[in-house]
């Protein structure tokens, strides 16, 4: 697969930051890549939208919005899905060095942001868990819920959620 998202931008800096003020911030994000097959892609698309769980980008395909969604239109227009959020901040706070990944906040769902995420760095031994790997993200989940995490109830309430 020859795209290549780029690298952050002061572009997303804006949208990024208007974002985490207008909404609460997630209890488990899915972080990929467009250097992923697109059948690993769609397919992780698709679980995410199943479990309510935002995806995230880093950037953009060769700086192009057009191509960027015309790339993500074809991943997800049979499905009926949702796209993906385009944030390189996200990557940052949580070290997000490799993908796929999914992060689990160590949050109740009432929260609406912690310091970690105000500051923009997250300690993950006290804030999140996170699993890295081309699995289904219900098995990521149950990981997490197994290995006793600092977010494995939330790993058991949204595995419950998507029952």
């Amino acid at each position: 697969n020859s795209r290549k998202a780029t690298e952050d931008s002061a572009l997303f800096t804006p949208m990024t930051h208007s974002y985490h003020q207008a909404q609460a911030m997630p209890q488990a994000i899915e972080f990929v890549s467009f250097s992923m097959p697109d059948i690993a892609l769609q397919q992780t698309l698709i679980q995410a939208h199943q479990l309510h769980i935002p995806v995230v980008i880093r950037g953009l395909i060769r700086h192009s919005f057009k191509e960027t969604v015309m790339v993500l239109f074809q991943l997800t227009k049979e499905k009926n899905i949702d796209g993906v959020l385009i944030d390189p901040l996200w990557f940052r706070t949580f070290h997000i060095q490799q993908v796929p990944a999914l992060v689990l906040l160590a949050l109740a769902p009432d929260q609406a942001d912690s310091g970690c995420l105000s500051a923009g760095h997250c300690d993950d031994e006290k804030s999140y868990d996170v699993v890295y790997g081309t699995i289904p993200i219900s098995k990521a989940l149950v990981l997490i819920e197994q290995q006793s995490g600092v977010a494995s109830s939330m790993a058991k309430r949204i595995l419950d959620q998507g029952k």
